[in-house]
């Protein structure tokens, strides 16, 4: 793999991309379950970018895709993941 940071993506862009939170995503690096390059940033920063293929390989690996039914959301367990109040 290409080092350069150019065509890699931030953490904030897989968040949006996966509908997370960017800690989940950084949970995701921190476990391993998802590769990223560091490269350096000013002063003590590390800037964290993913290769858009080892996103995919992750996916493969972990993610499954929602199922829309009734323009819900679904998770596999058939709930659609909103509560009601009360309940």
């Amino acid at each position: 793999m290409e080092k350069g940071i150019a065509g890699k993506l931030s953490v904030q862009q897989i968040a949006a991309m996966e509908g997370v939170s960017d800690d989940t995503v950084r949970r995701w690096i921190a476990t391993g379950a998802l590769q990223c390059w560091e490269y350096p940033g000013s002063g003590k920063e590390v800037i964290v970018r993913v290769d858009p293929a080892d996103l995919e390989a992750f996916r493969s690996r972990y993610r499954r895709k929602p199922v829309i039914v009734d323009s819900k959301v679904r998770d596999f367990s058939g709930h659609t993941g909103r509560r009601r109040a009360g309940h």
